[in-house]
């Protein structure tokens, strides 16, 4: 089941919340490039990223996605994120 919709927000220094309520997506930022945490349930793809770009970076400027474990709401969005990030 996919989460509730939610805005992202700034956690400290260069983390931020890009997951839903319910299940968590993590974006840490960096000069290089950015790193997603997780990806949240499939069908939650469409979600983070609008909460990725609401923070205010670019999906090109991530540059890896890690998947913590294979549990469906850690890596559920994966694929959209990854075709969506490059």
């Amino acid at each position: 089941m996919p989460g509730y919709p939610g805005a992202g927000f700034h956690i400290i220094d260069t983390l931020f919340y890009s997951g839903l309520a319910g299940v968590s997506s993590h974006l840490f930022s960096s000069p290089e490039g950015h790193v997603l945490i997780d990806t949240c349930n499939p069908g939650d793809g469409p979600a983070v990223l609008r909460n990725i770009v609401g923070l205010g970076f670019k999906p090109r400027d991530i540059k890896h996605i890690l998947i913590t474990h294979a549990h469906r709401d850690h890596l559920g969005g994966a694929a959209f994120l990854a075709k969506e990030t490059g």
